[in-house]
């Protein structure tokens, strides 16, 4: 059985946090797979490029099997045939070099 501690933990590509899952929620609530995770990270946080599919990675940039549990850690969501530059809107640039000056 897995630890009810720690958080999977969704960062974006430049890092920063975008989403967190408690274990002992995701072991609690009846769908303890990468699945609901996905499920759930899409429909509340994505906005979903038809052109460019997304899954969520590990640090090798591999895709987890959608039906095994999570571990705790930090992932990252990407989306397949888009560049950093696309993901480096104005917006994101500005807070990523406020947040660097803090």
């Amino acid at each position: 059985m897995a630890s009810l501690w720690g958080f999977v933990q969704i960062v974006s590509i430049p890092g920063t946090p975008t989403a967190s899952f408690p274990l002992s929620f995701l072991i609690s609530c009846g769908d303890n797979t990468w699945f609901y995770i996905h499920i759930l990270f899409v429909s509340l946080v994505v906005e979903v490029d038809s052109h460019h599919p997304g899954s969520i990675v590990n640090a090798e940039d591999l895709p987890f099997n959608l039906q095994d549990a999570p571990a705790a850690g930090s992932f990252r969501y990407v989306e397949q045939g888009k560049s950093v530059k696309e993901f480096l809107t104005p917006e994101i640039l500005y807070c990523l070099l406020n947040r660097q000056r803090q």
